[in-house]
């Protein structure tokens, strides 16, 4: 379960025991969509980038990226990372992004501290920038 608000008050992101996401429009209080979750694996966080344009689910396994909007889709899954002293998996634990509010839009993108998301795992910290678009690549 968990509950995410966009910083400039346009959505409300909840989700449920089994991983559903439901959005909700901040200003009519409207429903606006619902997200299937993945019922194997337990939702860890959310997160909304301060632009709200990506939504970011936290699951042990990979972490789930959306384009905030109409149909919310899928826009990167990120695996978790593998421990290099024991080559056992890690788990994503949390997840918070950058808290200026530019997220750029180019195609080659630019990078910067407005792009950042700090993520941590059970056995790494990483800083991802995703000003050039989102990779499936561990950091």
């Amino acid at each position: 379960a968990g509950l995410v608000a966009s910083p400039e008050g346009a959505w409300i992101v909840s989700a449920d025991g089994g991983g559903d996401l439901r959005v909700w429009d901040a200003r009519s209080w409207a429903h606006v969509a619902r997200l299937k979750g993945d019922a194997r694996e337990p939702l860890r966080g959310l997160a909304l980038s301060a632009s709200s344009r990506w939504l970011l689910c936290v699951h042990a396994t990979e972490l789930r990226v959306r384009a905030c909007g109409a149909q919310w889709p899928l826009a990167a899954a990120v695996p978790a990372m593998v421990n290099p002293e024991t080559s056992e998996p890690s788990e994503w634990c949390c997840a918070a992004f950058s808290p200026a509010a530019v997220d750029v839009d180019h195609e080659c993108g630019a990078a910067g501290s407005d792009n950042l998301l700090a993520v941590a795992s059970s056995t790494h910290l990483c800083v991802m920038d995703y000003a050039a678009g989102w990779s499936s690549d561990v950091p």
